[in-house]
């Protein structure tokens, strides 16, 4: 019986301490599943704090409504923007309320919208505390609140501002538009009025010329003191008026012309430029320089004028030099390839550079070098017309440099080097 006893006694006890154990175990797998829902609770917590410090600082309107249209929560910019200092002024109120009157009833009809669709988008006109009206971009949809009550989130933003600059950019481009208009118009009538004048005075010109010839031819050797140099200088003047009307008629047609475009190898093209103006040159003493030119996409019967009358312009005011020197080459300015003129000649004072391509511009006397003012104004209608732009440098004394671009991409042909330089100031 004691055996018996022993092994009883042993039996309990053993499964007492397995109770024990297993008691422990599982205080503390709940104390450890109560720490991981303490931590997740906390975690949530952090999470609302966080999601609602975004919602209260972000830099747009959020709030909630429900199926009546009545506020059930808004963030701080929605206070800040109606003029309200606290929730409480707005919670329970219906949005139409900060509508203006007349617009109301629309509200209605946003509402179904939203509630039928599950989204609505759009712009709303809200009156703020002071009276003053604000435009509202919207972008509202359906969600729940866990108890099968509708709740429409709301997502704005101001664009009163957005709205008034559109509409002035709006406008400042109607007004551009019309000035354009306007300004092609008085371009063609001014273009049409110097075409319709040169033509006209071309005319009364050679009756001009051609009567101081007669009257020169009819006195003979009989003619006044004094009369044979008036005539000879009604003939010159007459002489140099022509001229210039044919001037005037080649600038005022270039606005009409429209750009013919090919791939045109200015150095074939210099050269024939060159040779047409060998008169001019023939008899002097004269040293050429071409660098290896590229080939553009370019009107060529336009480019060749531009070429004449710079490497007219060059051997005009370098005929005072023995030699006269003329290069013709291309620099690389940033990314635009720039075609050059240069000579050895005269140049001119820099600060006055500004008035190098105006119609009827010169920088010296007619005494001194014969022309009308009018060969650079067309180099630089014609540049402008490509797209390109038009520059010189120089210095009394130091010859000039002149400088054009047409704009694209050149073609490059195997040749020398192309040196590279910095862009001027110009």
């Amino acid at each position: 019986m004691l055996l018996i006893a022993t092994v009883l006694s042993a039996l309990v006890f053993t499964i007492r301490l397995r109770t024990f154990r297993r008691v422990e175990e599982m205080r503390a797998q709940d104390e450890a599943r109560q720490r991981k829902l303490e931590l997740a609770i906390e975690a949530v917590h952090r999470s609302e704090d966080r999601y609602r410090d975004l919602v209260e600082n972000a830099g747009v309107f959020i709030g909630t409504h429900d199926a009546e249209g009545r506020l059930l929560s808004a963030n701080r910019a929605v206070l800040e923007f109606l003029g309200l200092s606290e929730q409480g002024a707005l919670i329970g109120r219906r949005v139409s309320d900060f509508l203006p009157r007349e617009i109301r009833a629309q509200f209605d009809v946003y509402v179904k919208t939203v509630l039928t669709k599950g989204r609505a988008q759009g712009l709303m006109r809200v009156r703020t505390r002071g009276g003053e009206e604000k435009i509202i971009e919207y972008d509202n949809s359906l969600r729940s609140n866990g108890l099968d009550k509708p709740v429409v989130r709301c997502i704005g933003r101001d664009v009163t501002e957005r709205l008034r600059h559109d509409r002035e950019i709006k406008q400042l481009n109607e007004d551009l538009r019309r000035r354009a208009e306007e300004l092609e118009t008085a371009n063609r009538e001014l273009a049409s009025f110097a075409y319709s004048v040169s033509h006209d005075l071309r005319a009364p010109l050679r009756h001009i010329a051609g009567f101081a010839r007669m009257l020169e031819e009819g006195y003979g050797g009989t003619t006044p003191p004094g009369a044979t140099d008036c005539l000879t200088q009604i003939q010159d003047g007459a002489g140099r008026m022509g001229s210039l009307v044919d001037d005037l008629l080649n600038f005022s047609g270039l606005g009409r012309r429209e750009l013919k475009r090919s791939r045109t190898d200015l150095n074939a093209l210099v050269k024939i430029v060159r040779d047409e103006l060998a008169i001019d040159w023939k008899d002097r003493s004269v040293e050429w320089k071409f660098q290896d030119l590229p080939v553009l996409d370019c009107d060529s019967s336009l480019l060749r004028q531009v070429f004449a009358n710079l490497l007219s312009n060059a051997l005009k005011y370098s005929r005072t030099r023995q030699p006269a020197l003329i290069e013709v080459g291309r620099q690389w300015i940033g990314k635009e390839c720039a075609i050059f003129v240069r000579d050895n000649g005269v140049g001119f004072n820099p600060k006055y550079a500004s008035k190098l391509f105006g119609v009827f511009q010169r920088l010296h006397r007619t005494e001194e070098f014969e022309g009308n003012g009018v060969g650079l104004a067309i180099v630089q209608r014609i540049v402008h017309k490509h797209g390109g732009r038009v520059w010189a440098k120089s210095g009394p004394e130091q010859g000039a440099t002149f400088y054009f671009t047409v704009g694209g991409t050149p073609h490059d042909q195997p040749g020398d080097p192309v040196p590279v330089v910095t862009a001027p100031g110009s």
